[in-house]
């Protein structure tokens, strides 16, 4: 195929380089994780690392779990001080700790409202365990939202639920109802059943006396927050705290984890409030009977585990930021442990360090796998920014640039690299006489995309013969009756005596 013949369009081709791209990138990176991961999840010649977890027993006392990173069931057991616990933790001896989300942290807006997996939350109702509830938020802001129901089996719709209660027609805007969180941040929002729109497996509803019954359905917004009953249709204000209310977890039914002894089931453990600066126990009447004050160590933004005992007294851990200078230098994580009485006061605080579990490589090394195995500088820098996003303990601007900071070496090398490739892709292209805004067009192409951009560059054509000009020796295309270095007309192919003249 000759130049002349090649009348693709430039937007075409440089479509086929970005196809070609995407896929061997894709290919690249999946088969560089998985060599990576392997040498350092499983630590070839070198003891498996261990993981430490809080757990806490029954009787409200704290314990540190240790166990392989990989095999959780040889885990042993050690109390703050450190002494041995026999036979560790068992499913029935553990309580299951409610967790409290923090304020908000501040990242860019979104292009387009929230995503539809955080409009929209299950619930049960334990009267009628054919039926299924969903509260959807609206779109756009979200801050309203509404109930629909339908049948499992049938998928008939039951009907809807607003401020006004039970109705056949969808609920209008005025009387939907208020709520500040996007419904799905966490699966326990709302509910003593933890389940999300990728859990709706029917779960056995089996509510002790002692529990907050399922159809009973939470909706903060503010400083209020309300009650529907998905049984009788009813919405009520049930509590109105001092602050606008950040979070809160409602207890787990006892018979979820099956965790819990049987003596256990005829304590009530408390409804949980969480704002800017308290934490109110409420009892199922949604009375205060404690509150918790939360220490000014605790930034606003980081989650509590609240784990409750038997008598209302709780132990609550919460982990310090990590100074975003070593976030990815740390092996270990330190989490500090408060023991509170059933009334919130505080009895003591301790702080512990445990082990990560982290593989034998630094929260470095992965970053320089994830360079090795994104060659490409615009979407390496992409993945790291959406990785960001998970740091708990900051605002996004500083976990994006504790990032890229941390993964300065691998940028670099990545940059050289792509510039590298840029400068071979311009050089390539003048020398098969592609024109200048092409030549330009593919070098940035490279320069952005690294390593599968020049491999895009190479395979989205077929590249013509070259052979050195007969007049001033240059490697010239030969898709072109001239020499494209000096411009000599090459000469006529040897006459093998089997041409046909018309």
């Amino acid at each position: 195929m000759t130049m002349d013949a090649y009348k693709d369009s430039a937007l075409r081709r440089f479509a086929k380089g970005a196809v070609l791209a995407l896929g061997f990138g894709t290919i690249w990176a999946a088969v560089v994780f998985w060599l990576g991961s392997t040498v350092l999840y499983n630590g070839i010649g070198q003891e498996v690392p261990r993981a430490e977890m809080i757990q806490v027993a029954s009787d409200g006392t704290p314990r540190i779990d240790s166990y392989p990173f990989n095999d959780y069931s040889q885990r042993s057991s050690r109390d703050l001080e450190g002494r041995e616990i026999p036979n560790g933790s068992t499913a029935g001896d553990i309580i299951q700790y409610l967790y409290l989300a923090g304020e908000p942290r501040s990242w860019p807006a979104a292009l387009a409202g929230p995503p539809w997996t955080s409009r929209i939350k299950p619930f049960f109702n334990e009267r009628d365990p054919k039926a299924i509830w969903y509260f959807i938020l609206d779109g756009g802001s979200g801050r309203t939202g509404s109930f629909v129901g339908y049948e499992r089996v049938s998928n008939r719709r039951i009907g809807y639920l607003g401020m006004s209660g039970f109705r056949t027609t969808p609920v209008p805007l005025e009387e939907r109802i208020p709520s500040s969180a996007p419904v799905t941040s966490y699966i326990q929002w709302g509910s003593s059943v933890p389940a999300s729109v990728y859990s709706l497996s029917s779960p056995s509803l089996g509510a002790a006396p002692s529990d907050v019954p399922p159809r009973l359905a939470h909706i903060f917004d503010g400083n209020i927050l309300r009650v529907v009953d998905l049984a009788d249709g009813s919405v009520r204000t049930a509590f109105e705290s001092p602050e606008p209310i950040v979070s809160l977890a409602i207890p787990y039914l006892f018979s979820y984890f099956g965790q819990g002894a049987a003596d256990e089931k005829g304590a009530t453990r408390a409804i949980l409030v969480r704002t800017p600066g308290k934490v109110f126990r409420l009892d199922h009447a949604y009375n205060v009977i404690g509150t918790f004050v939360i220490p000014p160590e605790v930034p606003p933004n980081a989650s509590l585990n609240w784990y409750e005992a038997r008598d209302g007294s709780a132990v609550v851990t919460f982990e310090p930021p990590t100074p975003a200078e070593t976030v990815y230098d740390n092996q270990t994580r330190n989490v500090t442990l408060y023991q509170v009485a059933a009334d919130g006061a505080i009895r003591k605080a301790t702080t512990v360090e445990l082990a990560n579990g982290s593989p034998l490589a630094s929260g470095r090394a992965m970053l320089g796998l994830t360079a090795a195995a994104i060659p490409a500088p615009v979407p390496l820098l992409v993945v790291e920014a959406a990785a960001a996003s998970n740091d708990s303990n900051r605002n996004y601007p500083a976990a994006l640039g504790a990032i890229l900071r941390a993964s300065i070496p691998g940028l670099i090398a990545v940059a050289v690299l792509a510039t590298a490739l840029a400068v071979a892709a311009w050089r390539r292209a003048r020398a098969f006489g592609l024109p200048a805004n092409e030549r330009a067009g593919w070098a940035a192409f490279v320069g952005l995309f690294g390593l599968p951009g020049w491999v895009g560059f190479r395979l989205h054509r077929r590249w013509p013969a070259r052979a050195a000009c007969p007049r001033c020796g240059a490697r010239a295309p030969r898709d072109r009756p001239s020499c494209l270095a000096c411009g000599e007309a090459f000469p006529a192919p040897a006459a093998t005596g089997i041409e046909i003249f018309a």
